[in-house]
């Protein structure tokens, strides 16, 4: 946060400087060539009197001048003063400048930071490509430390699903924040080694080893993590977008999953923090391509626990009678120590909005979860509609087996369970996407195509899997 009015008077009378140029250099001269008093030559310079023209060449600089400093005092926010975070009055903030080598890095980055507080947020890179970010600046002597990583725009389904992240470790020195706020200035390398760009204004010092620097917190946070050290190819799964580039980039034909506790364990009452771990169908996810020891988020036993993400349909083509499976484990720390854990299983139906319903955690907790689907206003191609589950499930595995291919996609069939007063079991048909993803909602222009192209194979395969209606 922060107070921009000095700026924004400091532009205003940069504005009138301009506007005075402009009046001198440009209006009043070209009064006087309307007049005949002058010719364009002598605007310039004045052969009669053998002088240049002063009050042209003042207006030039006035408006040179003008627009330098307007553009000076936005770039560098001239006259902002920082002001405190609500709920953290000795914590200010201040401009973090970052920039990263590799060109081709070119998306938002998520930002993951740990001290002095913890939040977990997008961050754009602007047009001179640094990421010019707001952050909370902490005390004399105290560190800020960060994992930073891409943001991740599209759902995949990858061996090597995990990324490692960047981190942004200091400690704040005793020198003055300079007026524009900025207290560094960074830079990293393809190797993903932080160093203080030119220009830095020598306001905190670099961690010697920024990969240990929240050493205690993430020994541990490594020890408790559901899967077992590993090389980084073993870890397989779906690396997801987080929820903020879901919503910001207003995609839709994805849900977005609640989790509130109702009654959470006396033992988490110490903890101050957590993470989760989510997987579907036992099938881990990692939101931007991290371990979920990375994303941290603060707790407050009297507060409850809050959890909220976005599922694209990844590889959902309800085999278990319409209904995937999404296990999740929750892990509270107080600071690095480890208090207690609880798991709780959700019955999802993908691309469907869920009632509210109360679900107990491993730990003898109590969640209540739903799901809001971010409808498209797309079409589903049914094949086939019965209230025998089993008749469904043999549909889709004789469509599985066609092996058959619609635009270079594999065909595959997808069972929707009953819905409300609709008793009745779906079976559709989905494609396989190159990024391992399910689809099977089509705009009209595509429903028309497949849907001849379904009819097609009426003749080509049984007629008691592909019926004339």
């Amino acid at each position: 946060m922060e107070t921009c009015a000095v700026k924004w008077i400091i532009i205003g009378i940069c504005a009138l400087i301009t506007l005075a140029g402009l009046w001198l250099s440009i209006y009043r001269e070209s009064g006087n060539i309307k007049r005949g008093k002058k010719d364009i030559q002598s605007i310039i310079y004045d052969k009669e009197k053998g002088t240049f023209n002063f009050s042209f060449a003042i207006g030039i600089v006035l408006i040179g001048g003008g627009l330098y400093a307007m553009i000076y005092a936005e770039k560098n926010q001239i006259g902002c003063e920082p002001v405190p975070v609500q709920g953290a009055s000795t914590i200010k903030v201040g401009r973090l400048l970052f920039k990263i080598e590799e060109s081709s890095i070119l998306a938002d980055l998520r930002l993951c930071q740990q001290k002095p507080t913890i939040t977990n947020r997008n961050i754009t890179r602007q047009d001179d490509k640094y990421y010019d970010e707001f952050i909370e600046i902490p005390e004399v002597n105290e560190e800020y430390f960060a994992y930073v990583t891409q943001s991740v725009n599209t759902s995949e389904l990858r061996d090597n699903a995990v990324e490692d992240p960047m981190n942004i470790c200091f400690t704040r020195n005793e020198k003055e924040i300079r007026k524009d706020n900025v207290i560094a200035i960074l830079k990293a390398g393809k190797d993903k080694k932080i160093i203080q760009e030119a220009g830095d204004p020598g306001c905190v010092v670099l961690c010697d080893h920024p990969q240990t620097s929240s050493r205690s917190l993430f020994t541990l946070f490594s020890a408790a993590y559901a899967q077992t050290p590993q090389t980084e190819s073993r870890y397989s799964g779906w690396t997801v977008p987080n929820l903020q580039t879901l919503l910001e980039k207003n995609k839709t034909g994805f849900s977005q999953i609640f989790i509130k506790s109702t009654a959470l364990n006396n033992q988490v009452k110490e903890a101050n923090r957590f993470y989760y771990a989510v997987k579907v169908n036992g099938i881990p996810i990692y939101i931007d391509g991290l371990l979920p020891k990375y994303i941290v988020h603060p707790f407050n036993y009297e507060n409850g626990l809050n959890i909220e993400f976005g599922l694209e349909n990844l590889g959902f083509s309800g085999m278990n009678k319409g209904v995937e499976k999404i296990e999740i484990t929750i892990n509270f720390y107080l600071d690095s120590k480890f208090v207690a854990s609880s798991s709780l299983s959700l019955d999802y139906v993908a691309l469907r909005k869920s009632d509210p319903m109360v679900v107990a955690g491993s730990d003898g907790s109590k969640y209540r979860w739903e799901a809001q689907f971010k409808a498209n206003n797309e079409t589903q191609i049914f094949i086939l509609s019965t209230t025998d589950s089993s008749e469904a499930i043999r549909t889709k595995r004789k469509l599985d087996a066609r092996s058959l291919v619609f635009n270079g996609n594999k065909v595959v069939g997808v069972i929707r369970p009953p819905y409300k007063e609709n008793r009745h079991y779906g079976v559709c048909a989905g494609v396989v996407l190159p990024n391992k993803q399910i689809r099977f909602t089509y705009d009209a222009g595509e429903t028309n195509v497949f849907n001849k192209y379904l009819t097609d194979q009426r003749y080509k395969t049984s007629r008691r899997l592909l019926r004339d209606n």
